[in-house]
């Protein structure tokens, strides 16, 4: 099982029906998304609990699909079928969201997903959105994070971790950091590896 950090910790602890995870690149967050699901799926414990991990596309389906079975060791009902029955109810990963009936859903690459205002009128579930700060502030992730930080969202906690929160980048922060500044200018590095929003 995966070592977690204090703050990933933090995050995965948290009692806010809706979770909002902002990071960097390669800060974690699909690492932390599936184990923030699983310890969810875990305090509840119930076989017939039904979680949701909602991705951009395919190839990011096959990921998760790879990092579940990595970190939680469970196997798929069917190589064809993106599904775990688990002891404490069923994982599925899914491109599209076709149905409503869930207790649990976890966005990866929230950036970029076009279900989130449906997702959030789902009063019932709990909902936790993983990903970078966009730039264009009509971005429905953007805007639900920004309303966290105006504290006008209730039973909601906004979370920000950089690419150095991950403890693996550390040994390399230091022979890139100051190359990506470089690379990226000081907005895109700002956004897409401080997780920071930027005017």
């Amino acid at each position: 099982m995966i070592q977690l950090t204090e703050e990933q910790k933090k995050i995965i602890n948290s009692p806010a029906r809706v979770k909002l995870v902002m990071g960097g690149m390669r800060s974690g967050k699909t690492t932390l998304a599936i184990m923030n699901m699983w310890e969810e799926m875990k305090r509840q414990n119930n076989p017939n609990f039904k979680s949701y991990f909602l991705v951009k596309s395919d190839p990011y389906a096959r990921n998760a699909y790879r990092e579940i079975k990595r970190l939680l060791g469970i196997i798929p009902d069917s190589m064809f079928d993106f599904s775990y029955k688990t002891q404490y109810g069923t994982i599925n990963i899914l491109t599209n969201l076709a149905e409503t009936n869930y207790d649990n859903i976890t966005i990866d690459n929230a950036s970029s997903n076009k279900y989130i205002p449906d997702v959030l009128n789902n009063h019932k579930a709990k909902i936790s959105l993983f990903g970078h700060c966009p730039d264009n502030k009509e971005n429905a992730f953007f805007k639900v994070c920004y309303d966290a930080i105006k504290k006008t969202l209730d039973d909601t906690e906004l979370f920000r971790i950089e690419s150095w929160d991950n403890p693996q980048m550390n040994v390399k922060r230091d022979l890139w950091e100051a190359e990506l500044k470089e690379k990226m200018g000081d907005a895109r590095y700002s956004r897409d590896y401080l997780a920071k929003f930027i005017d």
